[in-house]
């Protein structure tokens, strides 16, 4: 039982933390000149076609991870629509 509360913590921790990154990551892509956020946009796209293939070939909770993923990247799609 202790594994499982330490992996829990663990998780909890790491979520918090990434959830602190797309924070920051948000703010920064919202205080770009547009013509840097458009270019920041693009190369985001491109990236994000190699990191969903790489998805793809994950033997564990794939699903899961691409949902995650997919959320976020909506997010940050939004921006080039404000």
């Amino acid at each position: 039982m202790k594994d499982l509360q330490e992996a829990t913590e663990k998780i909890c921790l790491l979520k918090g933390q990434a959830l602190a990154m797309e924070c920051l990551f948000m703010a920064i892509l919202r205080a770009l000149p547009e013509t840097q956020l458009r270019q920041a946009l693009h190369e985001y796209d491109v990236e994000s076609d190699i990191v969903r293939e790489a998805i793809e070939h994950m033997p564990r909770a794939r699903s899961l991870v691409l949902s995650g993923f997919e959320t976020f990247f909506q997010r940050v799609k939004a921006i080039e629509k404000q």
